[in-house]
């Protein structure tokens, strides 16, 4: 059962709806994925679509695959708090260009990585993984172009 602050926007992402989170918020989210196709959830912290900074709480599961994508318009921020993971670049051919590890356990806290706008990239998730991601709002779906 979900948690009473929390309201359904499509298949496994949610809005909440209150001005604080549950105290197993992990918890909550990783319950989500655990039963979505995709591996995934998040939670977004923005009111609506239109807003001008999107703000979302995501749990991806170990072995969660991310299409390698790029955004138009504007950079994102990802903001590591608990996991390990990789980022990976790839150039408009396709060929992977470099690749960043993520490791908070190591880092012994959160880890920021701003990925450029027009840059194609995916994730893997060596470990479940917690961060926030942050983009310049109102949210387009057809400013995302996938590979």
């Amino acid at each position: 059962m979900l948690p009473e602050s929390f309201s359904k926007i499509i298949n496994d992402v949610y809005r909440l709806n209150e001005s604080f989170s549950p105290d197993n918020l992990n918890e909550e989210l990783r319950k989500i994925a655990i039963f979505s196709p995709r591996k995934q959830s998040r939670i977004c912290l923005h009111k609506d679509d239109s807003d001008l900074v999107q703000l979302m709480y995501i749990c991806h599961l170990k072995g969660c695959e991310v299409r390698i994508h790029k955004h138009l318009e504007f950079p994102e921020w990802i903001i590591f708090i608990k996991g390990e993971s990789q980022i990976i670049y790839f150039n408009d051919e396709g060929e992977e260009i470099k690749r960043v590890s993520i490791n908070t356990n190591k880092s012994n806290g959160p880890i920021i990585q701003i990925i450029p706008k027009q840059q194609y990239h995916t994730l893997l998730f060596d470990e479940d993984t917690y961060f926030l991601e942050v983009k310049q709002g109102p949210f387009k779906k057809n400013s995302t172009i996938y590979f």
